[in-house]
């Protein structure tokens, strides 16, 4: 990995974070609900998972995600989430 492909994850990484905390946000303000909030972090993960695949080498992307490009994690799950709050 080159400095610049460090930089270029950094830089994915920290929008990353800064879009999933304004997420957490808006569902502890009740703004969204479980079903949308789930939904909207497997969708901000999958979309980090294909900026970093762009700005980094193959293996590098497989070693920090523990799948091949292409493949995403999935965190989120509606239902454990619905279980977590149900007075959402």
């Amino acid at each position: 990995m080159t400095s610049s492909d460090g930089q270029a994850a950094r830089e994915v990484r920290g929008d990353f974070e800064a879009r999933r905390e304004a997420l957490e946000e808006a569902f502890f303000r009740h703004e969204i609900g479980v079903d949308e909030f789930v939904d909207e972090y497997n969708r901000l993960m999958e979309e980090y998972q294909d900026r970093t695949a762009e700005v980094l080498p193959e293996e590098r992307c497989q070693a920090l995600f523990a799948l091949p490009p292409g493949e995403p994690v999935v965190l989120g799950d509606p239902e454990v989430a619905r279980a977590a709050y149900p007075d959402r």
